[in-house]
């Protein structure tokens, strides 16, 4: 069974996210997480959830949507929607130091205050960390998260994912491993053992990109082809990886 840990179905039209579904199952997809990036956006994905049995909702506040002057009530309408069983993941939070634009000290606040409602919730937390790694890293084990976490669409070379895996982290990789060009990926990859492994495809709208969930396929292929084994074999290891992390919200849709 694969699986799609990440994805944002909610910025499309219901008609094109039918698609998307339909051939997500086509292609052996027995999950996708459409995940939130503000209130507003976690309050789709659960809508969607409803419509879309395949698909299950991360709820969250992405760093790049932190203004520094978030009040109570954003933190308690998302802890509030984390209540629904169709969640199943805090995500997507973290820390972006390239294109966020609050500064670092009100990202980092931010991402604390959502991994402590994500422990208050039973959940984990796949995270978004771009030029951060060490205040990512820091953060996570202040909140005692690092071992119920993944790093999203995981981009680094070997000693950054050697970093993430001893602290506990789990790496999610999208099509980018697929690229030949990105050698230091790959190689990370091909490093990193398979039960720390989850696969995405980081789903939303942009200019001249058809990313969508059924995608999952050829980033397990290539996942495959690196280590020599098979793309059912990585199927079903990311897949059982992505119950372990998730736990009993999400293990039912992956027995």
């Amino acid at each position: 069974m694969l699986t799609d840990c990440h994805a944002h179905l909610d910025r499309y039209p219901p008609a094109v996210v039918a698609g998307m579904v339909a051939r997500a199952a086509a292609a052996g997809l027995g999950v996708v997480i459409t995940a939130g990036v503000d209130v507003a956006s976690s309050r789709r994905c659960l809508r969607l959830a409803a419509r879309h049995p395949l698909l299950r909702a991360g709820v969250g506040l992405h760093p790049n949507r932190v203004r520094g002057s978030e009040r109570e009530r954003t933190y308690a309408a998302l802890a509030a929607l984390a209540a629904d069983p169709a969640v199943a993941v805090w995500s997507e939070c973290g820390l972006d130091y390239r294109d966020g634009q609050a500064p670092p000290a009100a990202q980092r606040a931010a991402f604390a205050r959502q991994l402590a409602l994500a422990r208050a919730h039973g959940l984990a937390a796949i995270v978004h960390v771009v030029d951060a790694a060490d205040d990512a890293l820091a953060v996570l084990a202040d909140a005692d998260m690092a071992g119920r976490a993944a790093v999203h669409y995981f981009v680094g070379d070997q000693a950054l994912a050697e970093r993430y895996l001893a602290a506990g982290l789990s790496l999610s990789v999208g099509k980018p491993v697929t690229r030949p060009e990105n050698a230091a990926l790959r190689a990370a990859i091909r490093a990193t053992p398979l039960d720390r492994l989850l696969v995405e495809t980081d789903t939303y709208p942009l200019p001249g990109r058809t990313t969508e969930p059924a995608d999952a396929r050829l980033v397990a292929a290539a996942v495959a082809d690196l280590r020599g084994v098979s793309a059912a074999a990585v199927a079903r290891a990311t897949a059982t990886n992505l119950a372990r992390l998730l736990g009993p919200r999400i293990a039912p849709l992956l027995a």
